[in-house]
């Protein structure tokens, strides 16, 4: 799910040459917006810290490390939205200056990687439940 997600908004910001990426900035910087992702954030933070809390060593481990970070990611923007804008502001910059097609470079491999993992058959597993 997060692989195919990501995949996704990484190939429009690619495919729309950062316009996608420009008018997201913008409206990121809305209050009513800030609020609302902070909301969301956290309350899937929550709930994949409780549904999907695995730490067995392996590939499942990075599920669980994203759900603790959108728990603190939706703390930190409920909390103190200064520091989001200050945030969008230097991502800004990085669109300008054109260094934030590596970082979507980078997020491409992560998500592809993702994708990967959730649509392999992992040894073991049957195909048929019993």
């Amino acid at each position: 799910m997060f692989g195919l997600c990501g995949l996704n908004i990484v190939l429009i910001c690619i495919l729309t040459r950062g316009r996608f990426l420009d008018d997201m900035l913008v409206s990121m910087a809305e209050p009513s917006y800030l609020f609302s992702a902070g909301l969301m954030n956290l309350v899937i933070g929550i709930a994949m810290v409780v549904g999907h809390n695995i730490w067995d060593g392996s590939w499942r481990v990075v599920i669980t490390v994203i759900g603790y970070l959108g728990l603190v990611k939706g703390f930190v923007i409920l909390t103190w939205p200064e520091a989001m804008i200050a945030m969008i502001a230097m991502m800004e910059g990085m669109v300008e200056s054109g260094a934030i097609w590596g970082q979507l470079a980078l997020a491409m491999v992560f998500y592809g990687w993702l994708a990967w993992l959730g649509f392999r058959r992992e040894k073991g597993i049957s195909e048929t439940a019993s």
